[in-house]
């Protein structure tokens, strides 16, 4: 399988390392990505650290002791991106890839890439089978999933998210289009219709099915 992102290229100026509660601060991060989520939405929902994501006010107990992982991107020490795996404890072998993000000033450097690398080791290396994630329809990141093998799997009405998949094993993707098989699961079910398909992985084909799925189920209450 190949990995993005493992070139050495701003090697010495960028680093990727785990979290690392000793010396790192949840805060920190949840405050960094408070300011990231005003600058890209005009969803002023969330004023404050203590009430936006409460995943990243306390990062130890979210993900690193419910045997998930979270990275984060330094450049001389200071903070410039980071992302998460939430394990899902009722599928062992699938994760869900969470908060990727990164700071204004250090985009275009590969940052993302990196990240999202740096997740996708850490769940082969843990023989995950698959990893899942959710991404709005307008996120930016969402070439750097692409880029990385992530398919095209469903999609949330409610919050206008793209569901992506990105199998670890060579294993088909079929039996995750039923997100309700997987319990503790956020995602929302198009009722088994949307399927995944040979070479379904860019945005315009999953539009074109989703118009055509939406045009069959417009009464549906989602």
């Amino acid at each position: 399988m190949t990995i993005l992102g493992d070139s050495k290229r701003n090697e010495a100026k960028f680093h990727i390392r785990p979290f690392n509660p000793s010396i790192d601060w949840s805060l920190d991060i949840a405050g960094a990505h408070l300011t990231i989520r005003k600058a890209q939405t005009q969803n002023t929902t969330f004023s404050d650290v203590l009430s936006s994501q409460k995943d990243l006010n306390n990062i130890e107990e979210f993900y690193l002791h419910r045997k998930g992982t979270f990275f984060i991107a330094l450049c001389n020490e200071k903070l410039a991106g980071f992302a998460a795996l939430k394990h899902l404890k009722n599928s062992p072998k699938v994760g869900e890839m969470k908060r990727l993000a990164v700071v204004e000033e250090f985009r275009r450097q590969g940052i993302g890439t990196r990240l999202s690398s740096a997740i996708i080791r850490w769940s082969l290396a843990r023989n995950f089978d698959y990893l899942l994630l959710r991404t709005d329809v307008e996120e930016k990141a969402t070439p750097i999933y692409e880029n990385q093998g992530f398919t095209y799997v469903g999609y949330t009405r409610s919050s206008n998210d793209y569901e992506m998949a990105l199998s670890l094993t060579g294993k088909p993707l079929e039996p995750l289009t039923r997100f309700s098989d997987l319990p503790d699961f956020s995602f929302q079910v198009l009722t088994g219709e949307l399927q995944v398909s040979e070479g379904h992985t860019s945005k315009s084909s999953i539009q074109n099915e989703l118009k055509s799925f939406n045009s069959r189920t417009s009464n549906f209450a989602f």
